[in-house]
């Protein structure tokens, strides 16, 4: 039978049960402090609490009897003092309390939140705020900021510093004796806990962390003793910890969000918080673990998965010694349940994050509840028109859940967006595939966001049309999202048809041309959708054909949907198709057919009466005319369109109609005139943010500034052009800027180096199959022809058989190498790797 005093058997047990002081008073319910003072013999506890102490120490049952009648021994008899040795009988406990205060001790080092810490300082004692809300999600680390910085102001306070944890609470009628044990105030006598609490409280200056205060935010009892609290004690400030905030009058909310992940500019992957935090615990786990070439990009996925959370890269960090970074990181993105190996010294609500969101879940009402669930179908956000008619979220469900740091605003692009972290999402899905109306929804969301792009698709053209594209450029995640269901899993081709053929303006308008094509081609196979919609798809399908370099193909198709058009009587569509062919056969060379296709779609804009439309068409004709060697015929035609699109002020049809009458000027040898024209028509697409435009203006300056012979700028231009049109995987655009940047090279002395962009040029256009202008072969002819006076024989072929064995990265790479001087006239040719 057990013969030690009940204070040290409960010490006892509870280090036999690896249990700290915090998570045994969790288990049972009480505060920590309450349970230090049963500890040191100061208290004893009910018999209910030292029933449920004994149930979770797991006191044997033959001792059971034992271990409750010590407990309930008289504290002047049966208990201890702290250092474990009875007290005197009929001692009388200490009258007054401490002046200060006991903290808990702090559990270690805190990594990163230098900031935080800073930010609530200034909070509590610059701007001497009373009431301070900690808030954030569950696991970001609210309690362990908040004793940080209870520790760090306590020296700075007269009285110091009080933690007190209300996590136990199941209402607020305990509150007070809860703080009464936190501060060891005295409630003996007739007074009522709350009036000992507070006329304690009424002439110190402390800071009292209240911590974890969310599940007491509905108990009008509590919120009106912090009421009173702060209206009687004036020098007492508040930190309160809570995923929501108080809602009181004079309360100033600080938002808690995960450790810093993201690194900018020279910063290294082991500067991130984050990181920081991921291997220390790491390190804990396996003293082994290092961060190298291997596994650092699986830890910062994990880092950006858990968005920064301490709790999760905690938890994702006690699986090294079974899994690799990368491996964690992709059961992360499987399975929630995954994240839950948590110490058995942590709260029970933070032993997984499914217990984290379980507990924020049920905080919830039911219509928050409906409404987060509905959130999770959205990807990369959504507005708040997109919230309320997908998910039915009114103003006040999205306030309320922003406040309970489950759902987060961002301002962007003139517009707020709602966002769910990733893993909150991933717990709200599974809640929502449990409901009846799941398919209903999904086809809800799919719909909204049809119906959004075949409301902009129209509007392309408009003078705002940069707004209406950014609306459809903010909604990528969404959209993919939607082909993924209706298309990638067969669930609604002919909707996902509706979809891409509504996006064919917006990817040719934007440069998404390779992602654009493919959708398109996947939904022309799977949908039997005919008619209108099927030639509106074709349609756009020839252009991004046409853009990505593949004449052939882009003719192909549109000749079917041209053929498609005129069986509807489409006038307006035929005459967009007939552009859209013409401006085919001009790439590689069929200017008869070009010139043809083009004149009879600016007949029908002219019936039609589209004046931007006609514009445009002067412009295609124009650069026709350019391409043959026609420039008195381009100028006329430039001359009749250059007044009337200026004064429309719409920046891409000027930018484009200044690109060409830069041609046609350049092609009459006035380089000095072409170049403000495309210096102009660069800045225009810039401000568009019109990447292939960007290129085509920089291929065009590069062109002037060779013809005026300043070979730097040229070269910087020809530089440009390339890597854009590398970006966009354009061959012809590539292949122009070789030719380009290989005759300023010959010009400036370097011919191997020349020859070898030259055959990479070469080896290109096979690929394309895009015909070289009148233009383009007179610079070709004369790199040649200045390459081989400068080279034997045997070395010119030996460059040229370099550069045909060039790799497409291999050729980048080798061009990003080539720079202009700024402040030299030469050229600086670097090294053309030889392999």
């Amino acid at each position: 039978m057990q013969s030690m005093p009940f204070a040290r058997w409960l010490k006892k047990l509870r280090a036999e049960q690896d249990l700290t002081q915090e998570a045994l008073a969790e288990l049972v319910g009480c505060s920590p402090v309450t349970l230090r003072s049963f500890e040191i013999g100061k208290r004893r506890p009910s018999r209910e609490m030292a029933e449920r102490i004994a149930e979770m120490l797991q006191v044997p049952i033959d001792q059971r009897a034992e271990f409750l009648r010590l407990a309930r021994l008289p504290v002047e008899t049966g208990e201890t003092t702290a250092e474990g040795e009875p007290t005197a009988a009929g001692a009388q406990p200490p009258v007054a309390p401490p002046v200060r205060p006991q903290l808990p001790p702090l559990p270690g080092l805190l990594i990163g939140r230098e900031a935080e810490q800073n930010a609530l300082a200034q909070l509590l004692l610059e701007e001497g705020h009373r009431l301070v809300t900690l808030v954030g999600a569950g696991g970001m680390g609210k309690t362990r900021l908040a004793l940080e910085t209870a520790h760090r102001l306590s020296t700075q306070l007269p009285h110091g510093a009080a933690f007190v944890t209300l996590a136990p609470l199941q209402s607020a009628q305990h509150l007070a004796t809860t703080l009464a044990a936190a501060l060891e105030i005295p409630l003996a006598g007739a007074q009522a806990p709350d009036e000992a609490v507070l006329n304690w409280l009424v002439d110190k200056k402390l800071l009292v962390v209240l911590d974890n205060f969310e599940h007491l935010l509905n108990d009008a009892v509590a919120i009106t003793w912090v009421k009173d609290l702060m209206q009687r004690a004036p020098g007492v400030q508040l930190l309160v910890t809570s995923r929501e905030r108080l809602r009181i009058s004079g309360e100033r909310t600080f938002e808690l969000g995960g450790l810093h992940y993201e690194l900018t500019g020279s910063h290294t992957l082991e500067a991130s918080d984050a990181v920081h935090f991921f291997l220390t615990r790491a390190t804990q786990i396996a003293g082994d673990f290092v961060l190298d070439a291997t596994n650092r990009d699986g830890v910062a996925r994990i880092c950006k998965l858990v968005d920064g959370m301490p709790l999760g890269i905690e938890l994702a960090a006690a699986w090294v010694r079974t899994l690799a970074p990368d491996e964690i990181a992709d059961e992360i993105t499987r399975n929630l349940d995954f994240l839950a190996l948590a110490g058995r010294d942590a709260l029970p609500r933070h032993r997984s994050m499914r217990a984290v969101f379980d507990h924020s879940w049920n905080l919830l009402n039911r219509a928050e509840q409906q409404v987060l669930m509905k959130l999770s179908l959205f990807r990369g956000g959504c507005t708040r028109q997109a919230a309320a008619a997908v998910a039915g979220a009114t103003l006040p469900i999205l306030a309320s859940l922003i406040d309970k740091s489950l759902l987060a605003r961002t301002e962007g692009e003139g517009q707020g967006r709602y966002f769910l972290h990733e893993l909150i999402s991933q717990y709200a899905a599974e809640h929502l595939q449990n409901q009846p109306y799941v398919a209903e929804l999904e086809a809800q969301y799919a719909a909204y966001f049809v119906t959004l792009a075949e409301t902009v698709e129209p509007r392309l053209d408009a003078d705002d049309s940069l707004g209406w594209r950014r609306q459809i450029t903010v909604e990528q995640d969404n959209l993919r999202a939607i082909f993924q269901r209706t298309l990638t899993e067969r669930r609604d081709p002919n909707l996902g048809l509706r979809l891409a053929a509504a996006l064919g303006r917006y990817w040719c308008a934007t440069d998404v041309w390779k992602e654009g094509r493919d959708w398109l081609m996947r939904a022309l196979a799977l949908s039997n959708t005919e008619g209108a919609l099927r030639a509106q798809a074709l349609t756009a399908l020839g252009e991004l054909y046409h853009l990505l370099g593949n004449q052939p193909q882009a003719e192909q198709i549109l000749d079917d949907a041209l053929q498609r058009w005129r069986t509807l009587g489409d006038q307006n569509n035929i005459a967009w198709t007939l552009l859209q062919r013409g401006k085919a056969f001009a790439t590689h060379a069929a200017y008869v057919e070009a010139d043809r296709d083009l004149s009879e779609s600016l007949a029908l804009y002219r019936q039609l009466g589209n004046q931007p439309r006609i514009a445009t068409l002067l412009g295609q004709l124009s650069a026709v005319a350019i391409e043959r060697g026609d420039y008195q015929r381009a100028a006329a035609l430039l001359a009749e369109s250059l007044p009337g699109v200026r004064a429309a002020n719409r920046p891409r049809p000027l930018a484009v109609t200044l690109n060409f009458y830069g041609r046609a000027l350049l092609g009459q040898g006035d380089g000095a005139g072409a170049l403000p024209l495309f210096s102009e028509a660069l800045a225009l697409f810039e401000a568009e943010e019109a990447a292939s435009g960007v290129a085509w203006s920089l291929i065009n300056l590069g062109l002037a500034q060779r013809a005026t012979g300043n070979l730097p700028q040229a070269a910087h231009a020809y530089r440009r052009c390339f890597l854009v049109y590398a970006e966009l995987e354009r061959l012809g655009g590539m292949m122009a800027a070789l030719e380009g940047l290989a005759s300023v090279l010959a010009e400036a002395g370097a011919a191997e180096q020349a020859v070898q962009l030259l055959a990479a040029a070469e080896k290109l256009r096979g690929q394309s199959g895009q015909a070289l202008s009148l233009f383009e072969l007179e610079i070709q002819q004369k790199t040649h022809t200045l390459t081989q006076s400068v080279l034997p024989e045997p070395a010119w072929t030996l460059a040229w058989g370099k550069g045909e064995q060039l790799t497409l990265s291999e050729l980048t790479e080798l061009v990003s190498g080539i720079e202009s001087p700024k402040d030299s006239g030469l050229m600086l040719i670097l090294p053309i790797p030889s392999g």
